[in-house]
């Protein structure tokens, strides 16, 4: 939701955090990712 909204506002401010929070957003994603693809 809240992504959704800050990429269509902001769309080169969202790509500029997702560079700066590499790891922060990586480590979620790849939790969100492996939690349903492992179990």
């Amino acid at each position: 939701m809240l992504l959704s909204s800050l990429s269509a506002e902001k769309p080169v401010h969202f790509f500029k955090y997702q560079a700066t929070n590499l790891s922060g957003r990586s480590r979620f994603l790849t939790g969100n990712t492996i939690l349903p693809r492992g179990r």
